[in-house]
């Protein structure tokens, strides 16, 4: 795809997909009284959130000028961080969803939501209340007409 709105829209769609199930998922998660996951069913929740977290960021990016071959270079592509650093030169993004994003970003990029933790790794995990404002904050900067 050429069209960077064309690409965007499509992100921004399939990210309403992941983050509809991360809402399921944070609704039905058996949590410790801290409210964190209990057990091993939040991997498929953070896999979904970063999923969505990474298409929003995309999204974004692409609404303020960013090309499709920017956001696939390798340093880039599925770096959380890096892509939040990016954004963050066109316009706020607050403390606490910058660092949920730093937490993700290094599982997100290794896959280790998908093939699981290598021995010696450690997958951060931040509260499931701060996956929701942070997906919502993102999803607030691909708004048209928004900054």
């Amino acid at each position: 795809m050429s069209d960077s709105y064309l690409l965007g829209a499509k992100y921004l769609m399939e990210a309403g997909g992941f983050r509809h199930s991360v809402n399921v998922l944070i609704a039905n998660l058996e949590t410790k009284p801290n409210g964190m996951p209990k057990n091993m069913t939040w991997e498929p929740l953070y896999l979904l959130a970063s999923h969505a977290a990474e298409l929003y960021l995309k999204a974004s990016l692409l609404k303020r000028g960013h090309t499709e071959s920017e956001l696939r270079a390798s340093t880039i592509r599925h770096n959380l961080s890096a892509l939040a650093t990016l954004l963050q030169s066109h316009v706020a993004i607050s403390e606490t969803t910058r660092i949920t994003v730093d937490r993700l970003s290094n599982q997100h990029r290794h896959h280790f939501l998908r093939y699981g933790v290598p021995e010696g790794k450690v997958a951060l995990i931040p509260h499931p209340r701060a996956l929701e404002g942070m997906l919502d904050e993102l999803l607030n900067h691909c708004r048209v007409g928004g900054t």
